[in-house]
């Protein structure tokens, strides 16, 4: 477990990373001064200047900043944000959250072709058989791979395996074990415990490789997409009063930990995705403090015509927010170690 929560560390502090440095290469790109550029939060434990930048490592690994020159004060820099064009200020805002879809894109290409498609109905392997169930009873093993109930062909787990099949009733399984081939007889029990019953096995929803590079592509076009829409939904839930649905860095942590030591990298890779896209998302939201709020500010200056809200005053507005946000963490930090140890 303890492996597994570094793991869910170090994949945090690379997420944020890849949004910082959506910021750090826009801004870089454009001419920007960028004041530092720091991965984690608190005192630094290393430190070191390449020309004008101060790049920073810091206590705190959940979190980090790409720091502007004159991006919540007014400087006299010709490159200081506050004196850039409108366009190139949104680029360099907007360029936090490309950061992380590309940072999704990424993992969902290194789990498609290093362990499969998640999003495709895989073969019908199975990953346990529970001891004295009827499974275990007629022999099934873990690993073998379903082929046929009653002689007719079963190519995935979406297949009703129980379906019209009556309590107390018997059946065939074919399996391949190896390199043969094996049919067994199933006994079902005279009463079912549960509508839900089982024949006392465990799927094991092995992702189908990919090898061709168009498919690669789509299905992480496909990947990329579901997350997204997933996380508007979990808004959605979440506004309904299922809190549930809330977790800071902690409970992210925790889980990526679980997923790590029950499943393997291959869940790991799936939560990248999905977290690398909720913190792009998240980001471009109108709030203060966040990517999105600085954006409109920028768009109200030019339906004001290209008059300002005063630099002091913006800053202001943004460190409320953040001082919002900290307490909104500090809550929700609270909420996740509550969970967790009840």
């Amino acid at each position: 477990m303890v492996t597994g929560v570094l793991i869910g560390i170090l994949m945090l502090m690379l997420i944020i990373m890849c949004h910082e440095l959506g910021h750090f290469i826009a801004g870089k790109s454009l001419g920007f001064a960028i004041e530092e550029f720091a991965i984690g939060f608190g005192p630094k434990i290393l430190k070191w200047k390449r020309g004008e930048t101060l790049y920073s490592l810091r206590c705190l690994p959940l979190g980090g900043f790409c720091k502007f020159v004159g991006e919540d004060t007014e400087d006299e820099n010709p490159r200081a944000f506050n004196l850039q064009p409108k366009w190139r200020r949104i680029v360099v805002l907007i360029a936090g959250g490309i950061g992380n879809f590309v940072a999704a894109a990424l993992a969902a290409i290194i789990l498609l072709v290093g362990f499969g498609d998640p999003t495709v109905d895989a073969p019908a392997y199975i990953g346990e058989v529970y001891a004295n169930s009827p499974a275990a009873v007629a022999g099934l093993q873990p690993g073998d791979l379903l082929i046929a109930v009653n002689g007719e062909g079963v190519k995935d787990w979406s297949t009703d395996l129980l379906k019209d099949l009556p309590d107390g009733s018997s059946f065939d399984m074919t399996v391949r074990r190896g390199k043969e081939t094996l049919t067994l007889h199933v006994n079902l029990p005279a009463e079912r415990v549960s509508e839900n019953y089982q024949i006392g096995l465990l799927q094991d929803h092995r992702p189908v490789p990919l090898k061709n590079i168009g498919a690669i592509f789509s299905h992480t076009g496909q990947i990329v997409w579901d997350s997204i829409t997933g996380t508007f939904k979990a808004i959605g839930r979440v506004f309904q009063g299922h809190t549930e649905e809330v977790g800071g860095p902690v409970m992210i942590v925790r889980e990526v930990g679980v997923a790590y030591r029950d499943i393997g990298p291959f869940m790991v890779l799936l939560y990248a995705v999905l977290i690398s896209v909720n913190l792009g998302l998240m980001n471009l939201l109108p709030l203060p403090a966040l990517d999105g709020a600085r954006v409109l500010f920028i768009l109200l200056e030019a339906l004001r015509g290209g008059k300002k809200l005063k630099a002091n005053a913006e800053g202001m507005i943004h460190f409320v927010g953040l001082m919002a946000f900290m307490g909104l963490a500090v809550v929700v930090l609270i909420y996740d170690i509550t969970r967790i140890a009840g």
